[in-house]
């Protein structure tokens, strides 16, 4: 009997179910949110939660078996150092789970799973480029420049007409060959008089 087993295996085998739900959790802890199907979302949110409980305990058990878990130490360290922080005030609902209608393609229900605090990440300082300035020293008119000299204006030759691509030489061949040739009127080939 299947009493109380709501695990959903997601049309997969137990292992590959298994593995694609840590998966959308790393993704989740990594990018703090996510888009993919409900019920990848349904099935991967009670791992997210229990990973973020972990987290909160803080202790090497709760990083050893979060790290068993997730199979990735840049993730867990993410996880204790900056997301647990997040939600010492929390007793659960640490994620939301947010209908975004059905996919273009097949009509799969889409989700969101989100964290419900999230990190604020700014955006990378852009590097500023420094413009040159002029020199600070005044110039009287004395020291003005010369105006540039003009080079007197050289004819140059028409520019040669563009030769076709070669695709665009291959299919003017192969249009050659194929247009039909109609038969000369009058006498070529033809027998009698």
């Amino acid at each position: 009997m299947r009493h109380r087993r709501t695990i959903s295996h997601l049309s997969r085998a137990g292992s590959h179910s298994r593995l694609m739900v840590r998966n959308l959790a790393v993704s989740v802890l990594k990018h703090q949110r996510i888009t993919t199907t409900l019920p990848k979302a349904k099935a991967a949110q009670p791992l997210v939660e229990r990973l973020i409980t972990l987290g909160k305990t803080g202790s090497l058990q709760a990083r050893r078996e979060a790290t068993a878990l997730l199979g990735d130490r840049a993730v867990t360290r993410q996880l204790f150092g900056s997301l647990a922080p997040l939600f010492k005030t929390r007793h659960g609902g640490y994620t939301r789970v947010l209908h975004l209608g059905m996919r273009r393609g097949d009509g799969a229900p889409l989700a969101l799973l989100e964290l419900t605090e999230r990190l604020v990440i700014a955006p990378p300082p852009q590097p500023t480029r420094r413009k040159k300035t002029p020199p600070s020293t005044p110039i009287t008119p004395s020291q003005t420049p010369a105006p540039p000299r003009v080079a007197p204006s050289v004819k140059t030759a028409p520019p040669e007409p563009k030769r076709p691509s070669r695709p665009q030489q291959f299919f003017e061949g192969i249009r050659r060959l194929w247009t039909r040739r109609q038969p000369e009127r009058g006498g070529s080939g033809q027998r009698g008089g």
